[in-house]
């Protein structure tokens, strides 16, 4: 039986399980994530400050997958187990069951959801409600860097219109991570005309953010 199981293996699942794991040594613990294996995504975070500032060598902008390996590393791989999309928890005399979708249940003492804003464990134990909708939406996209975006170690490129902005991050490994966002009122008036442009600027990573958002946030 584990003493606690971490039901997402985010930087926030990591994190805690790597805190755990110095604060009490010995301890039994496991991090679950439904992804098959790590891999480069549109995400990214702010390390200057701790616990991540140490692993991070330096601080400031990291992209979410340099973050998730350099934890896994220092975390033990035999504490990730991936392939686990978490179906629900069962209440028994002295641990909790933690059923996954078309995998053994394990049992623990402590199950501690780090599954994201839309957490299924959040949904079934506390059942306090989805999140609430800011009425902003974000999207987020990763790409090499290309000639004429910003450099390695300069500033953010930023694009504002209205109430649109986009900001271009240059990130280690010669990357970039572009952040798009949105009020929600007022993308649904800017679609109407400009919709094909917009869906493949969201749902296309592989089309870099920084060489559209001119033309998808344009100046008031």
């Amino acid at each position: 039986m584990l003493d606690v199981a971490f039901v997402g293996g985010g930087p926030a699942g990591l994190c805690m399980g790597h805190a755990l794991q110095r604060a009490v040594p010995g301890l039994n613990f496991q991090v679950f994530d439904r992804v098959n294996s790590y891999r480069p995504a549109g995400k990214h975070l702010n390390t200057r400050q701790p616990p991540v500032q140490a692993k991070a060598n330096g601080g400031g902008l990291a992209g979410w997958y340099e973050i998730q390996s350099l934890l896994y590393k220092y975390l033990g791989t035999e504490h990730v187990s991936f392939s686990h999309h978490f179906q629900g928890c069962v209440q028994e005399d002295d641990s909790v069951a933690v059923v996954f979708h078309g995998q053994p249940s394990v049992r623990a003492k402590l199950p501690i959801g780090a599954d994201g804003y839309f957490s299924a464990v959040r949904a079934q134990c506390p059942n306090d409600g989805p999140p609430s909708f800011s009425g902003k939406i974000t999207w987020r996209s990763r790409a090499p860097w290309k000639e004429g975006l910003p450099n390695k170690g300069t500033s953010a490129w930023q694009f504002r219109g209205g109430n649109r902005i986009g900001i271009v991050y240059p990130i280690p490994g010669g990357q970039t991570v572009d952040s798009g966002g949105a009020n929600a009122d007022s993308l649904r008036s800017y679609e109407r005309s400009r919709m094909p442009r917009v869906r493949t600027f969201v749902e296309n990573e592989t089309v870099h953010a920084g060489l559209h958002l001119k033309r998808l946030m344009p100046a008031s």
